[in-house]
């Protein structure tokens, strides 16, 4: 029973991790995950390779492969996160295993706890792009080569090779640490040198087909773009590290797990690094014996190093890629770092030390449960929407931040395939959405959507978006989030579902006993501009039922 307790809590973990991570798959899709959806439900599965290899994403093909296989089981947008649920769950009993065969199985442990309860794993297990996905194969990756080096069998090199490439096939960012393995291997086991070169080569040739897409992205204006949404500066970069240490990528650490939590285990961590060295300086063994004693703790910190280190360094050529996000690859790398950390501190600093350290990431755990940290509920919205309209009655998309790269946006994956939707805010033309892309007239647009409603009855959905009445008819009526109608619409009713914005639903309706003949004309006006071939050249064209 003693030899079975740690698989048996490794068990309850994930389970546990499979439950906060299938809360996350439950909520709204939003940002990147509706390019990943709109790629692979728009296109057959060889399109959807030609559409990655675009402009339209700057990242490789296997995660959308696999998506595209997912969201053919169903109609559920929620299906495109499938395969980051099953490889995020999966790397639970994974990262307790490499941490078994590095630095312990104590250290195992608890970086198995640690990934069950991160805000930042949590989140990329429920989400639909690669992120999880490239742990998960980075984490098979380092365990097929240290089998390869125990065992000395060209299967486990095979294997190591095939992780290799489909880390790479799933994120660009797996370079990072597949170098930190490589350059370790070519320390460490100098005996195995030739096999370590020759599986290597195996995986830069499987990759090769994609190399030439690899430059372009490089190259990609939507690089500079996700570079500006980031930001720069050594306050940003430290807000990075945090919410991909210990916090969640949307959130800034003082919400998440909170500035008192960040503080905590930032300090038990420094007084659990300070008492391992003492503990390291009395054993008085020479630096080269204790790294030759040492080398499954040189490779976990190689692994914890190499995304950021090589990040900022990469920084320095002009391409800023260092967000929290794109730290992701060395998460693995850095909760069994952790764990090392608290076990070699001793029982009595490394407990008291790692009940704060658990007690930070159990707190940021809790408060991504809260509503207050969710995504906009688009879902709800829609399915309120289509309980109550008729066929004929538009709903206006009011867009007020880049919650869509592409056509689709969340409120109009989730309503019914026969919903006309007005998407308000939404660039023209195709994909990648950037910058200069314009943007038509949306006071046209606007007064097109409502000119649409036959039954006088209009839904108007957007995070934070207020509706009132009361404009005289100059065809002027929205301005950012706010709606002003015309004397002659009335709100019927607004609900609203909390979330990190709050997304209201607004019914209008026109009152029976009164319409402006200035409405009315702005209004035919819109029609006519927006109907027109030249008026829809010149600025104006609808982006509505790409579901």
């Amino acid at each position: 029973m003693k030899a079975r307790w740690p698989l048996l809590l490794v068990g309850v973990l994930t389970l546990i991790a499979f439950a906060l991570r299938l809360h996350q798959y439950g909520g709204s899709l939003l940002g990147d995950e509706m390019s990943t959806l709109w790629v692979v439900r728009n296109n057959g599965l060889f399109d959807t390779v030609r559409v990655v290899n675009s402009d339209a994403e700057i990242t490789p093909p296997l995660y959308f492969l696999l998506a595209w296989f997912t969201t053919r089981l169903g109609s559920n947008p929620d299906l495109v996160r499938l395969p980051a649920l099953i490889a995020g769950t999966a790397g639970i009993p994974l990262v307790y295993v490499l941490g078994l065969r590095t630095v312990g199985r104590v250290p195992g442990l608890i970086a198995a706890a640690l990934m069950t309860l991160s805000p930042f794993m949590i989140f990329f297990a429920g989400t639909g792009r690669a992120y999880a996905l490239m742990i998960t194969l980075l984490i098979a990756s380092t365990l097929s080569m240290l089998a390869a080096v125990r065992g000395g069998r060209n299967l486990w090199w095979v294997a190591y090779a095939l992780f290799s490439c489909l880390a790479m096939y799933s994120h660009y960012t797996a370079l990072f640490v597949l170098l930190a393995q490589f350059i370790w291997l070519l320390w460490a086991e100098p005996g195995v040198r030739k096999q370590a070169l020759i599986a290597n080569v195996g995986a830069a040739l499987l990759f090769l087909p994609w190399v030439p897409s690899f430059f372009r992205d490089s190259d990609s204006p939507t690089t500079d773009l996700l570079a500006s949404l980031q930001g720069d500066g050594f306050e940003t970069k430290r807000l990075a590290v945090e919410q991909w240490a210990f916090g969640h990528p949307l959130l800034d650490p003082s919400q998440v797990p909170g500035r008192a939590a960040v503080v905590a285990v930032v300090l038990a961590l420094a007084v659990a690094a300070v008492a391992s060295l003492v503990r390291t300086c009395r054993e008085k063994v020479e630096v080269r014996v204790w790294l030759g004693e040492h080398k499954m703790v040189i490779l976990v910190i190689a692994l914890a190093l190499a995304t950021p280190v090589a990040e900022a360094l990469y920084g320095l050529t002009g391409t800023d890629l260092f967000g929290s996000r794109n730290l992701a690859a060395s998460t693995p790398g850095l909760l069994l770092a952790i764990g090392a950390v608290l076990t070699a501190a001793g029982p009595v600093c490394g407990g008291v030390c790692g009940v704060v350290v658990f007690g930070a990431f159990l707190v940021g755990t809790v408060k991504t449960l809260e509503d207050s940290s969710a995504k906009p509920d688009y879902k709800a919205a829609a399915e309120r929407i289509d309980q109550v309209r008729e066929t004929n009655d538009p709903v206006v998309d009011l867009i007020t931040a880049p919650i869509t790269p592409v056509p689709l946006t969340p409120l109009g994956s989730y309503l019914d395939d026969d919903a006309q939707v007005f998407s308000l805010n939404q660039p023209a033309g195709e994909p990648p959405f950037l910058p200069l892309t314009p943007i038509p007239d949306q006071d046209l647009f606007l007064n097109k959507a409502l000119a649409a409603g036959e039954t006088g009855r209009v839904f108007i959905v957007g995070p934070r978006a207020e509706v009132t009445v009361g404009k005289s008819g100059d065809g002027k009526y929205l301005e950012g989030g706010n709606i002003e109608l015309p004397k002659d619409w009335r709100v019927d009713s607004v609900e609203s579902y909390p979330g990190l914005a709050d997304l209201n639903v607004y019914e209008i309706s026109r009152t029976p006993d009164y319409q402006s003949a200035d409405s009315v004309g702005a209004e035919a006006e819109a029609e006519d501009q927006l109907d027109h071939p030249q008026a829809e050249e010149e600025g104006g064209s609808e982006v509505s039922g790409d579901r």
